[in-house]
């Protein structure tokens, strides 16, 4: 076989390979914008996220401190009630 048909066979297969490798680094290229565009837009929305649940909801340490104020809210009404109550009673002979 001539020498020159096997260099013409090498260089078609190295061109190939190379056209086929490019192709791919190229859509690979394509592939990680697509993605990092995905990730841009799910940070975006993350931080949003973020942003709408410090405005619509309590923090646990706000919520416990405005428990602790009903509860005693509550306690000293019902220390009232029972004072009421025991003048009351004590006002209508121990009934």
């Amino acid at each position: 076989m001539p020498e020159w048909i096997v260099q013409a066979g090498l260089t078609l297969l190295l061109g190939a390979i190379a056209w086929y490798l490019k192709r791919h680094v190229a859509q690979q290229d394509k592939s990680n914008e697509q993605q990092q565009e995905r990730i841009d837009v799910l940070a975006r929305d993350l931080q949003q996220y973020k942003l709408d649940v410090a405005e619509r909801y309590v923090h646990k340490d706000e919520f416990i401190r405005a428990m602790s104020n009903t509860d005693r809210k509550l306690d000293n009404i019902h220390a009232e009630i029972l004072k009421l109550t025991a003048s009351i009673n004590g006002g209508n002979g121990g009934k």
